[in-house]
């Protein structure tokens, strides 16, 4: 079939043949519209991309951040004291049983505006040493994808929170009705830009359940240190998260997209 279009659009152009005059029009009107509007080049992109951004002093830091915050949750500002939507305790279930060293695991449930939510597990060992370390699971799925992560700090005797990111894994992909494009099934994270409004960042979907876990755990464990480490989406959010935060002492975003 291939062999067959490829020989009829060379006989077409070679003699004129049927439909000659409709393709030569049609390409026409394509390259008058690339003309008219031949797209953004490479300078164009450049001339786009923001500035590095830059600190001159320990004070600009606090500046910045609050910039941020403002960006991701507006007026009401950063949720310190919202708390995850439901938290079970010491869960039952046969997908990490192998993990040596675990007491128990703590099911956190956060949810948000148009049933956006996310469910973290909190995995705490039998020996804890008062170290948290967050793990946030990428683009890849489910947090599960990076038990041998969990396990490994687990061995060490850190505290883990583990995250996926929004849509991914066991969290929600809500069906929501919007005035502009009727009803959107959520399974993507470009569709969670359809929500945006003066009133809400969409941004926030990735960074509020890591705020309200921590507000959790500061209220019910007595840990010294939170440290953060994510990959690819996970390490986006690791190293955004990591600059609002201060509670975060270290982080390490690994390939971060």
């Amino acid at each position: 079939l291939i062999a067959v279009a490829v020989t009829y659009g060379y006989l077409a152009e070679r003699y004129e043949i049927f439909h000659f005059e409709q393709m030569r029009t049609a390409e026409g009107f394509v390259r008058d519209l690339v003309a008219a509007d031949p797209g953004p080049h490479h300078e164009e992109y450049a001339d786009r991309q923001r500035p590095p951004i830059r600190l001159a002093d320990p004070l600009d830091v606090g500046r910045l951040r609050s910039q941020m915050v403002e960006h991701v949750w507006g007026q009401d500002g950063f949720p310190h004291d919202s708390m995850p939507s439901s938290v079970e305790y010491d869960i039952t279930g046969d997908r990490y049983e192998r993990l040596e060293g675990l007491e128990r695991i703590d099911r956190l449930t956060t949810t948000m505006e148009f049933g956006v939510d996310s469910i973290a597990y909190l995995f705490q060992p039998s020996n804890a040493n008062g170290e948290l370390v967050i793990y946030h699971q990428g683009h890849g799925g489910d947090f599960y994808l990076g038990t041998e992560i969990i396990s490994y700090f687990l061995d060490r005797v850190y505290t883990v929170l583990a995250l996926s990111m929004p849509l991914s894994g066991m969290n929600s992909q809500p069906s929501v009705v919007l005035t502009d494009f009727g009803a959107v099934d959520l399974v993507g994270h470009d569709h969670l830009a359809l929500l945006k409004s003066d009133e809400l960042s969409p941004i926030k979907f990735f960074l509020e359940p890591i705020a309200r876990a921590l507000n959790h755990i500061d209220a019910d464990l007595d840990l010294a240190d939170y440290h953060m480490v994510g990959i690819s989406g996970g390490g986006w959010t690791t190293a955004v998260y990591a600059a609002l935060d201060p509670r975060i002492s270290t982080s390490f975003s690994v390939a971060g997209t």
